[in-house]
């Protein structure tokens, strides 16, 4: 099929980030595809990558300011989108303020695994008036640059009910990519451990384990929990802040995954359910493909790949 003069957009390229197997996918479908980036947060580009003709359009601008919806604003009206015929925004919600209307010109798909964080998950109850009213103010603009977007596909079930409320229109869900070198269990050792995600409850997992002989290994940094004062239990573990690789590391070993609520499932959940590693809710329920809007075959399920090619 002809794609036309295609770009695809990042956030930020670094080496684990969980957005890349997707954005390897997508460089794969479309290999005259132009590529761009706000930063380069790694040390060198990958092969795929410094092949191509690869832009970074705030590589001059801190990190910390791209936490400032004005800014974002005013980097995306630097990306030439109207040199293309289509789009394609791999993003956690960065990169999707491109234009505020449609045009019959470029075709602007945004594949969205987040909502903005500085604009949707932050807590106003320590807020001013005057600080309050200016974020509505910035939620409101982020809203409005969605009439610019042609197709909008959610990265997980929570998120496009969440974004189909906010724009009041249809949004397609695919799962995000796995990157199957790393999330593959050995089936051959024997599995001594159970993992938790950063997302899980852990105020009610805790005591639990507390109680166990079995091991549980808490991806995040510790944190202190009132319950056990100076006292931590030896079979609980804390990994700290670790890269995407060392995650699945874990995870490959791990009895099963028990992560935060069944309907939040987040991209370590659905990579623990595609590399056939039982996976756990809090409350402890066993997630099963088919429940929470989980293909019957997860390994089959749409991917951002297969969203794309009927779209474009």
């Amino acid at each position: 099929m002809e794609w036309g003069r295609v770009l695809l957009l990042q956030d930020w390229f670094a080496e684990d980030d969980w957005l890349n197997p997707s954005l390897f996918a997508l460089l794969e479908l479309f290999p005259q595809a132009h590529v761009g980036f706000l930063r380069n947060n790694g040390n060198t580009l990958p092969r795929l990558l410094s092949e191509r003709r690869t832009e970074f359009y705030a590589a001059r601008v801190p990190a910390k300011k791209l936490q400032d919806l004005d800014t974002l604003l005013r980097i995306q009206t630097q990306i030439p989108i109207r040199d293309y015929d289509l789009v394609v925004c791999n993003t956690r919600g960065y990169l999707r303020h491109l234009r505020r209307e449609r045009d019959l010109r470029t075709r602007i798909i945004v594949y969205q695994h987040d909502l903005l964080p500085f604009l949707w998950r932050v807590d106003t109850n320590t807020f001013s008036n005057e600080a309050a009213s200016e974020l509505l103010r910035r939620q409101e603009l982020d809203l409005e640059y969605s009439a610019g977007i042609d197709t909008l596909v959610a990265a997980n079930f929570a998120l496009r009910d969440t974004l189909e409320a906010m724009h009041r229109r249809t949004v397609p869900l695919a799962y995000p990519l796995v990157d199957e070198s790393l999330f593959y269990p050995d089936h051959s050792a024997q599995q001594e451990y159970f993992v938790a995600s950063d997302a899980t409850d852990l105020h009610v997992l805790l005591p639990l384990f507390a109680c166990l002989k079995d091991t549980l290994v808490v991806l995040r940094e510790a944190r202190p929990v009132p319950l056990f004062r100076e006292l931590v239990p030896d079979n609980i573990l804390y990994t700290g802040k670790i890269s995407t690789a060392e995650k699945a590391y874990y995870l490959g070993g791990a009895r099963a995954l028990i992560c935060g609520a069944a309907h939040e499932l987040d991209h370590l959940p659905l990579a623990a359910l595609r590399s056939q590693i039982a996976a756990k809710s809090i409350p402890l329920e066993v997630l099963e493909p088919g429940d929470y809007g989980l293909p019957e075959d997860v390994s089959a399920g749409r991917t951002a790949r297969e969203w794309v090619a009927p779209l474009a």
